[in-house]
């Protein structure tokens, strides 16, 4: 059956229509989204034929590498952590140099405030707050993002246990475990893990890497820190997604350490 011009413009009108309903969606609904969803079935696909390839050439080597290596480094770290804050007595007397007041590594308190510019639309405040006591700590953070078109907020935080190691007077790798909730249309709770990784080679320049992990969540923040005592000022860039979306871009900020 032919179709009459008025059918061919009322097909053109929905279909404009509906790209203009979708375009209604900015970046951190998108961004939501992918983190509710996931990774398209194609994507998955192809995820687990390089998991399994991967499984099969690397399983020895890195199991042995966990248990020989690993395994050394997280219980040398732990006690040189606590070593470098509650000193020995006995055969490991002076072994571990004592903690500098007022380092970013192993501190006692530490907070961490910056702005990120994500687009020229979408910011974001990040509020970082560490407590604890040579290997043993707590982590909090809280990262809010706003877009002003469409107009929208979402929400990040996270809070891990941390198992905070030493290595020397100038390394510092943590081990995180805890949770991600995800508050925004709607509010999500995941489990999460973090390996923190600081490197301060002077009292005054340092570098400092936090990756984290949570499902169909990936988050790295390299950062650059300038510090003066107990206060640092630092620049960095932080790369978050998940396989739909991305809420990447350059931050700048200041920290405060005890």
């Amino acid at each position: 059956m032919r179709r009459g011009p008025y059918h061919l413009t009322a097909a053109v009108l929905g279909l404009l229509l509906l790209g203009s309903v979708d375009g209604l969606a900015g970046k951190l609904d998108a961004f939501e989204e992918g983190v509710q969803e996931g990774p398209s079935r194609r994507d998955r696909h192809r995820d687990n034929e390089w998991d399994d390839g991967v499984d099969s050439c690397l399983t020895d080597a890195v199991g042995q590498f966990f248990v020989e290596g690993f395994g050394y480094g997280l219980l040398y770290g732990g006690v040189a952590s606590w070593g470098r804050v509650a000193p020995y007595s006995g055969e490991l007397e002076g072994q571990f140099p004592p903690r500098d007041p007022g380092s970013p590594l192993i501190p006692y308190a530490r907070i961490d405030v910056s702005y990120q510019d994500v687009e020229s639309d979408v910011e974001a405040m990040d509020y970082r707050v560490e407590g604890g006591f040579g290997p043993v700590g707590v982590h909090f953070d809280h990262t809010h993002y706003r877009e002003s078109s469409p107009d929208d907020e979402l929400d990040l935080f996270r809070l891990y246990g941390l198992y905070r190691m030493s290595f020397g007077t100038m390394v510092e790798v943590d081990l995180g475990c805890g949770a991600l909730a995800i508050d925004g249309d709607g509010s999500d709770t995941r489990f999460s893990f973090t390996v923190p990784v600081l490197i301060h080679p002077t009292e005054w320049i340092g570098v400092e890497i936090r990756p984290a992990w949570a499902e169909h969540v990936t988050d790295v923040d390299i950062a650059l820190l300038l510090t003066l005592g107990p206060t640092s000022l630092k620049a960095g860039y932080r790369w978050i997604e998940n396989p739909r979306e991305s809420l990447n871009g350059p931050y700048a900020g200041a920290s405060v350490h005890f």
